[in-house]
């Protein structure tokens, strides 16, 4: 089902309103990105919010770039993931001569 692979941290917090706060930053990043795989998740003690189902770590490194002026304590961290799909180039026929 899923493999060890990286994604973002854009939150985790613990203690009095940790749910609320991470509710926040999952809605305030869903605001200003689109097409962003993101989960919020409890464990033990914390809150996180987690964004992306990256692969490699180059590509969780690119969304960081991106993502670092409006979350700049997140980072990539290894954890378990839903595999994302791969993008699939229908078969065609060649024609012949």
């Amino acid at each position: 089902l899923g493999d060890v692979y990286k994604r973002q941290l854009l939150y985790s917090g613990s203690g009095a309103n940790s749910r609320m706060k991470a509710r926040q930053a999952l809605v305030s990043f869903e605001e200003e990105y689109e097409n962003g795989v993101t989960h919020l998740a409890w464990k033990s003690p914390n809150y996180e919010v987690r964004l992306g189902d990256y692969r490699t770590k180059i590509e969780a490194q690119a969304d960081l770039e991106l993502i670092k002026d409006a979350f700049p304590t997140a980072f990539i961290k290894t954890d378990m993931i839903e595999l994302p799909q791969l993008e699939k180039t229908p078969l065609t026929a060649i024609e012949s001569k």
